[in-house]
């Protein structure tokens, strides 16, 4: 196919080939126009107390660890969340845009595991700013309240405690902002794109069906379909 056939071809189906461009513009407008989402992040670190303690729950830090596990499970009602390829992906790349995400680090990756700090990885995200603060701060309170009442369970006494410390103290809100140029860009292109190839694809099958008409038509020209011999006796009797 030329490129004249080409045009041609998109003349001919003009119709066809502005709705389908007309949908693509409407999707253009959808993406630059998409709402803002804010998220946040916060790490709650478990801070052990010293080498000579009573706590039931801290042998090692690998105990810490294990307790800081513990506690995220719980609060994702046993729910692991997605599967993430590194600990960088944030709440809003891996596609929850309203929400809240706790997490232990994994520096193995997304195919090992491997929980080395004592620390849970506390993300929210929401298309108000005030509501991912408040989020956020509910979440690591209620980190801190499971935590509590472990050890409240666990009889430690206080001074054993494996204490808590969220960093930063107050959630910052930060504002998750795209490319809005590229997005219109690559709407623009595969939207393009896909017309075109629709368009196409559709002119082709309305030609194989047209053809199919007309050589059915001419077939019935050629070879009319005779009357039955009974009939054609009577008419010469």
């Amino acid at each position: 196919m030329t490129i004249v056939d080409l045009v041609q071809i998109l003349a001919r189906r003009w119709a066809v080939l502005l709705g389908l461009l007309l949908v693509t513009g409407l999707s253009a407008v959808h993406l630059s126009s998409a709402h803002i989402v804010y998220w946040s992040e916060t790490d709650v670190r478990f801070v052990a107390p010293g080498p000579q303690n009573s706590n039931s729950l801290l042998t090692t830090t690998d105990s810490v660890i294990a307790t800081a596990g513990l506690i995220a499970t719980e609060y994702n009602d046993s729910n692991p969340g997605p599967r993430l390829s590194s600990d960088d992906v944030s709440i809003v790349d891996a596609g929850i845009l309203d929400g809240v995400l706790v997490r232990l680090p994994n520096a193995g990756g997304q195919w090992a595991t491997n929980f080395n700090e004592p620390r849970l990885d506390v993300q929210a995200s929401g298309s108000d700013p005030e509501e991912v603060r408040a989020r956020a701060v509910a979440a690591v309170a209620s980190i801190e309240r499971l935590l509590r009442q472990h050890q409240q369970d666990a009889h430690v006494v206080k001074t054993e405690l494996i204490v808590p410390h969220a960093s930063p103290a107050v959630p910052i809100v930060a504002e998750a902002v795209g490319s809005r140029v590229r997005a219109l860009v690559v709407t623009a292109v595969v939207g393009s794109a896909l017309s075109i190839g629709l368009v196409l694809y559709l002119d082709q099958l309305m030609l194989r069906r047209s053809l199919a008409k007309s050589r059915s038509r001419a077939q019935n020209w050629i070879n009319p379909i005779n009357p039955p011999l009974e009939a054609a006796n009577r008419v010469i009797d």
